[in-house]
């Protein structure tokens, strides 16, 4: 089926966003110390950041319009994402951008630390959307306030429950958003400088693929990717997916749907012993799963939320595909990963 017909069959009832500003200051507020997986990406369409020039300052209390839902772009307009990134590594004085760590519909995502600071330390983040996505429409009563302008293009300070944010204009009809760690009531990892030292010293580059370290040649009918890191993928019912075409990425608050999660990590208690095959335990409540050993105490597993049996599961993990995390050089483009069928747009 198109990605046409797709559309048109959801575009009737398609719902409307179900994000507000809590979603955004818990993602300004939780970030924690992560280690970074370290994607070897190819540029794309989503986290980015651009650089100063005109002023355009307002008064402190300004508020801007809020995008109104006519504003941004429908399900049956929207386009299918790129796989691609259109971000990598570079610095900015003592502040470094990592390759980006997070594809999703809406945007990628990329790392922001220090140098001199822990190894695994993350002071922020950055988050490039596709053009035509405006994270305005999630910011609900949060302040906006027009600043000086970034490479000649709007900028706004955005304040969400004490939250300092940077957002821009980094191309036409394209924004980014820089997010703070919080060190504490009032205190941030970034100061609203250092967050616009990082947007004007972005600069972005050609396109690269994403690439991740596992795939499967085979996904249960009727779901569609919407996340991917270099060790997991996420996908939901076709309808949902083709409802968050050119809208930000839905917050943590939003109603559980049905869904689809691959990914390889380290092997627990949970797994038992090492042994052959692949293992499918009794689910618990709506949680279905499988898992397999990969050897040096790995384990990949999928894991389903939602109607998928234990036997879609088995059948998609026996179809799997894994290249060690520790040789990014071999790891498979996100386009080349899973079938055509599993993709936005394909078939």
């Amino acid at each position: 089926m198109r990605l046409s017909e797709l559309l048109d069959e959801v575009r009737a009832d398609a719902p409307p966003p179900r994000y507000d500003v809590a979603d955004v200051v818990r993602a300004g507020k939780r970030l924690r110390r992560r280690r970074r997986a370290g994607w070897v990406l190819a540029a794309g369409t989503a986290v980015t950041v651009v650089v100063a020039v005109p002023f355009v300052v307002a008064r402190p209390e300004t508020r801007i319009e809020q995008a109104s839902p006519a504003s941004s772009p429908s399900p049956t307009t929207a386009r299918a994402p790129e796989l691609d990134f259109a971000l990598s590594a570079y610095s900015a004085g003592r502040l470094r951008v990592a390759d980006p760590n997070r594809w999703t519909l809406a945007a990628e995502t990329a790392v922001i630390d220090k140098k001199g600071s822990e190894a695994d330390a993350q002071e922020g983040e950055i988050t490039l959307y596709r053009r035509g996505v405006d994270p305005r429409s999630t910011l609900g009563d949060a302040k906006i306030t027009p600043v000086e302008a970034i490479r000649g293009r709007p900028a706004y300070r955005v304040d969400a429950d004490g939250s300092p944010m940077l957002l821009w204009e980094y191309a036409d009809d394209s924004m980014a958003l820089i997010t703070s760690r919080a060190d504490g009531p009032g205190r941030y990892a970034l100061t609203p400088a250092e967050e616009r030292q990082v947007a004007e010293a972005f600069r972005p580059g050609p396109r690269r693929p994403v690439r991740i370290a596992i795939g499967a040649s085979y996904v249960p009918d009727g779901y569609r990717l919407v996340e991917a890191t270099a060790s997991s993928a996420t996908f939901i019912p076709t309808p949902d997916a083709v409802v968050r075409l050119g809208k930000p990425d839905p917050g943590p608050n939003m109603p559980p749907i049905a869904t689809i999660t691959l990914h390889v990590g380290p092997a627990s208690e949970v797994h038992g012993r090492p042994r052959d095959g692949v293992i499918c335990p009794e689910g618990t409540g709506r949680m279905a799963y499988c898992f397999a050993f990969l050897g040096d105490s790995q384990v990949e597993e999928v894991r389903s939320r939602s109607a998928v049996d234990t036997v879609e599961l088995g059948r998609m993990l026996k179809s799997g595909r894994f290249v060690p995390l520790s040789d990014p050089d071999h790891w498979m483009p996100l386009s080349q990963a899973f079938p055509a069928s599993a993709l936005i747009g394909g078939e």
